[in-house]
């Protein structure tokens, strides 16, 4: 049960939020607080955590049962006045897990809050948020109602903390978006040369796309996206059945049609891990790094075009060579630069502008990784 909440949490925080960061106004002032985890040899499942931007780190800012709970994010109401943030993710009640959300008025058990029964013996697991241009933060989830019918929902919290429940199609998705018609959520089916991705839309139900990629094998989708010209982005890295070569590729998505595109990313044949990015406008940027080298970096590249192979800007970030193992794992843009945050040897790190920042722990603390960037003003 622990190991299957730890997953999920990966896979939730490989997925991530997918909107542009607010960004602070320039001037004096901004401060960067790390939201993250911090695991000791007792506590396997982590210790949710926030690096203060005068140093040091607190573990103070929801219940500390914090053996109990799987800490997804962090989200920002937008009312006006101070920060505002609440947090979400998953924590164990009576012995199984339930999607809760710690707020100034306390901690909301999300399924309570809507009056949504679950069946008492069975998980309530978290897949995908997302939150809209409105400040509206949406929570997908799935779990068994009375008579252990498996149901997908949306839980919508807006700015004044009102939540309410949005019924989805049952399915388990690794992406969430608002589109004009409505939310929609990703699935992906590995066949052999092709990708089949289920789009479970909020009102039509679950519409099938297959994506052609005869001549790749061992295909995997890293992420998903939405640009500004209304299309799922995917990234996906196959390899190439004739040379056995890896190769890395965009899928282009329109929701309303299922039509697919398929782009060639002109990146040498070394073998990369890919973290969450950001899509602001058309550009996406996304942070990975090479698994035979200690090496990271933030690819951009413009996903509105009509060529099959797109060219791709890489920026390369500082690495402690005496440590092995570095991974960039999620980028934000804050005041106009772009932090990376990721580990390095298994403890938590970050970049701004290329350099590395490494957040300290205390020495009973055996990994750490970040979540997200925390920035505000005093």
């Amino acid at each position: 049960m622990f190991s299957k909440a730890i997953v999920i949490l990966s896979a939730i925080i490989l997925i991530g939020c997918n909107r542009k960061e607010p960004e602070p106004q320039q001037g004096e002032g901004l401060k960067i607080d790390v939201l993250g985890v911090e695991s000791t040899k007792t506590t396997s499942n982590g210790i949710p955590s926030i690096w203060k931007a005068e140093g040091g780190s607190s573990t103070t800012f929801i219940p500390l049962n914090h053996d109990k709970i799987w800490l997804s994010g962090a989200h920002e109401l937008q009312i006006g006045g101070g920060r505002n943030l609440v947090y979400f993710g998953t924590e164990l009640i009576a012995g199984r897990a339930r999607v809760v959300l710690f707020t100034y008025e306390g901690k909301k058990v999300l399924s309570d809050e809507v009056h949504l029964t679950l069946m008492t013996d069975r998980q309530e697991n978290l897949y995908a948020h997302h939150t809209d241009a409105q400040g509206n933060l949406y929570l997908h989830a799935s779990c068994q109602t009375t008579g252990y019918r498996t149901i997908s929902y949306v839980y919508k919290i807006d700015n004044l903390l009102g939540i309410e429940k949005l019924d989805m199609p049952a399915d388990i998705s690794f992406a969430l978006f608002k589109i004009p018609t409505g939310l929609i959520s990703l699935k992906a089916t590995y066949l052999q040369g092709a990708i089949e991705i289920s789009l479970a839309h909020q009102i039509r139900g679950i519409e099938k796309v297959r994506a052609d990629l005869e001549g790749y094998g061992e295909q995997h989708v890293h992420s998903a996206y939405y640009n500004q010209m209304g299309r799922l982005v995917l990234l996906v890295s196959a390899i190439r059945n004739d040379d056995k070569n890896p190769a890395y590729l965009l899928l282009s998505i329109d929701p309303e049609t299922g039509k697919v595109v398929r782009y060639v990313l002109k990146l040498p044949t070394e073998r990369y891990n890919f973290g969450k990015g950001m899509m602001e406008g058309n550009i996406l940027s996304v942070p990975g790094w090479e698994k035979n080298n200690n090496r990271a970096f933030f690819l951009r590249v413009d996903t509105q075009t009509d060529l099959s192979e797109l060219s791709v800007t890489r920026t390369e970030l500082e690495t402690d060579p005496l440590l092995p193992l570095t991974k960039a794992s999620f980028l934000q843009r804050i005041n106009g630069e772009i932090y990376v945050g990721g580990e390095q040897f298994g403890k938590a790190c970050y970049w701004k502008e290329g350099k590395i920042v490494k957040l300290e722990s205390g020495p009973s603390i055996v990994r750490s990784y970040p979540i997200q960037f925390l920035a505000y003003r005093n």
